[in-house]
């Protein structure tokens, strides 16, 4: 695997691999999950403050969310399909980055 993911590259040695022949009943001599994408992380964070409401027992919360706080890239795993050599090993997407929302809840 290579340290850096760019755009359009492979991330691990494509010329390792052969095409299988076709007719012979399976897939190849390759074990197993030898290959592993590129690791997900994501921090979820969530400021909230809560104001109690004197009138009836209940209260009201303002909160602030943050969804991968620290906006780091996680990348989909890279593709594994032979039959299209020009995206064989290439990591063609990310999930989305950081996304906040802000809210008003009432308990009560």
């Amino acid at each position: 695997m290579r340290d850096r993911i760019k755009a359009g590259q492979s991330i691990f040695d494509i010329t390792a691999f052969v095409q299988p022949e076709t007719g012979r009943g399976f897939y190849g001599d390759s074990a197993r999950n030898i290959l592993t994408g590129p690791g997900t992380e994501t921090w979820n964070i969530v400021v909230a403050k809560n104001f109690p409401l004197k009138a009836e027992r209940a209260r009201l919360q303002f909160r602030w969310e943050m969804f991968n706080a620290f906006n780091r890239a996680n990348f989909f795993a890279p593709s594994t399909n032979m039959s299209s050599p020009s995206d064989f090993g290439v990591v063609n997407g990310a999930n989305s980055g950081r996304f906040m929302q802000f809210a008003l809840r009432i308990d009560y």
